[in-house]
């Protein structure tokens, strides 16, 4: 959940448009309509390893076999993605994760895999299917970072980074950067990372926007805004870099802050 309060946002997990209650792949976020929440986030094309935890009263004697769909939500319905996986009685009390290869999306998509487990009655081959676990996975596209890619070609983006770590991510990435104070185009924003006194290089240059990355807690986890003279500095002072080549929720998170040094004012964000 996060707090607004003025020059100041309070973010206890992840700065993201959902409720968001930790701080990594398995933070839960409530679906638009609320009826339910989603704790683990994957990027597209990924082959997880899924945990399960499937609780039968008797599986040695009442477990015929288990049985795994995979449903993509169109609307308000669900579809089945593909064929069902199934595991035959002697893995009903000894499954306790299975491999998924997930699909490649072109927006952010809502899995549900649904874990049956099937039982024979009354000795005449008629079968009955009851749900023992559902589990809600949102898959993203690898896009997320195309406006920063797209604000990069127009404005400089300079970068001060004292290990590497957001530098190297955008290399990864192919976002353009500089790392000094050069010739400057459009609007230019300044990320720092690690710099006990980024002021000091900020006072005589003339970036109007920049985003000071502490990389640790000092109260609470926050972002902490400062505008004044036409100028916004964004205090992130939580541990977020570290997560920004698994984690979906980090990524966008990160753009959101990005786009509040741009636009601070609170009725321009997104």
């Amino acid at each position: 959940m996060s707090l607004l309060y003025p020059a100041t946002l309070l973010i206890l997990g992840l700065a993201t448009a959902s409720v968001s209650l930790a701080h990594d792949s398995r933070s839960c976020v409530l679906t638009e309509d609320e009826d339910r929440s989603i704790c683990r986030h994957y990027f597209e094309g990924m082959t997880i390893d899924l945990p399960l935890k499937v609780q039968l009263e008797r599986p040695e004697t009442d477990c015929d076999r288990l049985v795994v769909k995979v449903l993509q939500q169109q609307g308000t319905l669900f579809a089945q993605l593909r064929e069902p996986l199934v595991f035959e009685n002697e893995s009903c009390s000894t499954m306790a994760s299975i491999s998924l290869d997930l699909p490649d999306v072109r927006a952010e998509t809502d899995l549900l895999v649904q874990v049956l487990h099937v039982k024979r009655e009354n000795g005449q081959g008629d079968v009955r299917q009851e749900p023992v676990e559902v589990i809600a996975l949102r898959i993203y596209p690898d896009t997320i970072l195309d406006p920063l890619r797209l604000l990069a070609e127009k404005n400089s983006i300079i970068v001060y980074d004292n290990d590497g770590q957001l530098s190297s991510f955008f290399d990864q990435q192919e976002v353009d950067y500089i790392t000094g104070f050069g010739t400057l185009s459009g609007t230019p924003i300044g990320l720092f990372v690690g710099y006990e006194d980024p002021e000091r290089l900020l006072e005589d240059s003339s970036i109007e926007a920049a985003v000071i990355f502490r990389e640790k807690i000092i109260d609470l986890p926050q972002v902490r805004t400062v505008s004044s003279d036409g100028r916004t500095r964004v205090y992130v002072e939580m541990n977020l870099l570290q997560d920004l080549q698994s984690s979906p929720l980090t990524q966008k998170a990160l753009m959101k802050i990005i786009n509040l040094a741009i636009n601070p004012n609170p009725s321009n964000r997104g």
